[in-house]
């Protein structure tokens, strides 16, 4: 089944801050596979144009899918959150889900679920920004005795990201994190606009340096480039090894 939901234009004025959004639009589509008895699900969220103040962006998008979730736990779970006995009670919400999970979990875990982000991306005043990412779980035939066995997961999981940022947005994007950072460790307190600026921008002109250097961003024309995978307990940051922070 597919669903479309669609508003122009939406514009929320409160206290002095006014936001305008355009061409909001969101699609949700799920699809049984009666031969292997999963569902997968998909929903992608779409916004023409925001414009809030000085902050203006278009062509924004989210795609979001859940493929290969087992059909009969997918049916189960539904109708335990939907049953009159689900207990609207936060912490017994939490054991129930506990509990079910406990006793479906490898049955889901063995169709090999997969989470991915088809598309995340916009086009902002610094330039486009893109990203994909897809996660899976795969041969899984039996849990480990301990659930929080990191390295167990690791081992089964294959995923792998793309991401694409022009580098002017990236500049900026380093921007905002240093200055933020540079905030909260109280280095601004008695610096004046123009110095804090000032600041800000030699350091992230190092950052961006840094990174570069480091083979984390990877140039190519005018967009920088990060290519992420994981795959059976070896990951790789744009071709490079690079070692995971749990290996035992």
């Amino acid at each position: 089944s597919v669903k479309i939901i669609k508003h122009s234009d939406i514009n929320v004025v409160e206290q002095n801050f006014n936001i305008e959004l355009g061409d909001l639009a969101m699609a949700v589509s799920s699809i049984v596979d009666d031969a292997k008895h999963v569902i997968n699900n998909e929903i992608i969220y779409s916004l023409g144009s925001v414009k809030a103040d000085d902050f203006v962006a278009n062509n924004l998008e989210v795609g979001l899918q859940l493929n290969n979730l087992d059909e009969a736990t997918f049916i189960k779970l539904n109708k335990l959150l939907s049953g009159s006995e689900f207990n609207p009670e936060p912490e017994q919400q939490m054991a129930s889900l506990m509990t079910f999970f406990e006793s479906n979990l490898l049955t889901f875990l063995t169709q090999e679920p997969e989470l991915n982000l088809t598309s995340v991306k916009g086009d902002f005043s610094d330039g486009h920004f893109e990203a994909v990412l897809n996660t899976k779980l795969i041969n899984i035939k039996q849990l480990p005795d301990n659930l929080a066995d990191m390295p167990f997961w690791l081992q089964h999981v294959d995923a792998n990201s793309h991401i694409e940022v022009a580098k002017p947005l990236a500049t900026s994007i380093a921007k905002l994190v240093l200055h933020r950072q540079m905030a909260t460790s109280g280095a601004l307190d008695n610096a004046t606009e123009d110095e804090v600026n000032q600041a800000v921008e030699q350091q992230a002109t190092g950052f961006i340096a840094m990174l570069e250097s480091q083979g984390t961003l990877v140039a190519a024309n005018e967009n920088y480039i990060i290519d992420f995978e994981l795959k059976e307990n070896n990951a790789k940051l744009n071709g490079n090894a690079i070692p995971l922070p749990v290996t035992q």
